[in-house]
C-alpha cells in the first residue's frame, strides 16, 4: 500500500496473438506513456497454447501486465487500454481485472456460452454471485 496508495491498484494484464502482439504491444505502451499513467510494474511474456477452459486466459501470444495507481483517470486508461488489446485480437486476464464492461466479454472469450451453460445448470436460480459476476453480468445472460 505505501507504493500505490491507499486506493490500491488497478491491473492491466492482456495477451494478444503473436501475429499481432508487437503492434498491440507498442500500442498500448504508447496510450499509457501518452496519458501519463506512471505504472509501476511492467512484465511481458510470451504464453503458449491455449487453456482448456472456457473462459481461459491463456492463448498464444504475448502478455502485457501493467500496474496503476488506482484513481479516476487510471481506470479511464485501463478502459482505452482494453479497446486497444481487442482491437488486436487480445483479451483481458479476468482475475486481475476490475474494469471490463460487461459488453466486452464475448468478444475477448469466444467460450463464454460454454461457461454460461454450465453455470445456468448448476446455479439455475443465480445464487452465487460476486462483485465481477454482477459487473460482467454473468448471471443475467
Amino acid at each position: 500500500n505505501r507504493l500505490y496508495g491507499r486506493r490500491g491498484v488497478y491491473q492491466f494484464q492482456c495477451v494478444i496473438p503473436f501475429e499481432e502482439a508487437r503492434k498491440g504491444i507498442c500500442r498500448v505502451l504508447e496510450e499509457a506513456a501518452r496519458s501519463r499513467g506512471a505504472s509501476f510494474l511492467a512484465v511481458i511474456k510470451t504464453m503458449g497454447r491455449g487453456g482448456l477452459g472456457p473462459l481461459s486466459f491463456a492463448m498464444p501470444g504475448c502478455t502485457l501486465a501493467l500496474d496503476f495507481p488506482r484513481c479516476k483517470e487510471t481506470h479511464a486508461l485501463v478502459l482505452r487500454l482494453q479497446n486497444i488489446a481487442l482491437d488486436h485480437g487480445g483479451r483481458v486476464y479476468l482475475a486481475k481485472d476490475a474494469c471490463l464492461p460487461a459488453d466486452r466479454l464475448p468478444s475477448m472469450y469466444p467460450r463464454l456460452n460454454e461457461f454460461l451453460e454450465v453455470l445456468r445448470a448448476i446455479d439455475p436460480e443465480a445464487r452465487m454471485q460476486s462483485d465481477m459476476s454482477r459487473r460482467l453480468k454473468l448471471n443475467l445472460r
